[in-house]
């Protein structure tokens, strides 16, 4: 009988992998060589002083910058080397930004239909989801509501409906 080599399951394999992450704005270097790993089951904040590059890690990870240099893996699969990215609504990373990110020519069932309508759903699917989103969050009532007319909290359920 011969011996076999384990196989490696998903707990194995980091949820987020990040090796030698650079990211340079123009003349100055804001991330430089950066390892990460954060496992599947771990919850992990990410702190330090103005302008020490937290958010850089944050939009790189989830797509919206271009690496200089490294690596960033979700779930084993690379979504982004210098060369090459995964654009962001296929990493399916959330983010919850500072200031909201709400269109605000759509309503509050129309941006939380977006995600599911970008994933392929038809629109009554996504609207049916969203709708169901916005029961659960207790803001069914406001779904035909424009950002300017919802107050902060409010917008924030609709900028991060799944959190």
């Amino acid at each position: 009988m011969r011996a076999t080599q384990p196989m490696t399951s998903t707990e194995d394999v980091p949820a987020l992998r990040c090796r030698g992450v650079t990211v340079d704005y123009d003349e100055r270097r804001v991330l430089d060589g950066l390892d990460l790993d954060v496992g599947h089951d771990e919850v992990v904040a990410v702190l330090g002083p103005s302008g020490a590059g937290k958010t850089t890690l944050l939009y790189a990870i989830a797509g919206f910058l271009t690496l200089s240099a490294g690596e960033i893996r979700i779930a084993g699969r690379v979504v982004a080397t210098k060369h090459d990215a995964t654009p962001p609504e296929r990493r399916s990373v959330g983010m919850v930004f500072q200031h909201y990110a709400l269109w605000p020519h759509m309503t509050a069932l129309e941006i939380v239909a977006y995600p599911a309508r970008r994933t392929g759903a038809s629109r009554a699917e996504a609207r049916t989801s969203a709708m169901t989103l916005l029961e659960r969050l207790g803001i069914a009532r406001l779904a035909a509501r424009r950002p300017a007319e919802l107050s902060g909290g409010e917008q924030q359920r609709v900028a991060s409906p799944g959190r």
